[in-house]
């Protein structure tokens, strides 16, 4: 149990047969892991940092190294990862009635683009906004 009264907890379950992707985007160091991580911990949604996906992508595509050096052209990595992004949802959301996916690369573009969940809520990434330390 997680602590939530059991109806609160309920309220946080998608319907019935309905599959939700979570996207958590923004800068780096503006809490995209500590909410995920919250949500897990709370409503039990899994998730996947990409920053996992994209080391586990180095070592079958060495051309990510040159995209994903400092300076990061945030844009251009966005739209490298994007198809494999789009794959992990597909299978994730295959496997799990809600699931999140966090990381700095996800665009505001994303949730318009992916066609992997029949039922995309953008978290942080809503309305073309990422989490960042302004808001």
């Amino acid at each position: 149990m997680s602590g939530v009264p059991l109806s609160e907890e309920a309220s946080h379950k998608a319907p019935m047969g309905e599959r939700i992707l979570y996207l958590v985007g923004g800068p780096p160091r503006v809490g995209k892991s500590s909410l995920a991580q919250r949500l897990l911990k709370l409503d039990q949604i899994p998730w996947l940092p990409t920053d996992v996906l994209r080391t586990v992508l180095r070592r079958v595509l060495p051309e990510l190294d040159a995209i994903d050096q400092e300076p990061v052209d945030a844009s251009l990595l966005s739209e490298f990862m994007y198809p494999h992004i789009e794959q992990a949802a597909e299978v994730c959301t295959e496997e799990n009635e809600r699931f999140l996916i966090e990381g700095f690369e996800l665009s505001a573009s994303y949730p318009a683009r992916l066609t992997a969940a029949p039922r995309c809520v953008a978290r942080g990434v809503e309305r073309g906004r990422h989490l960042d330390s302004a808001a």
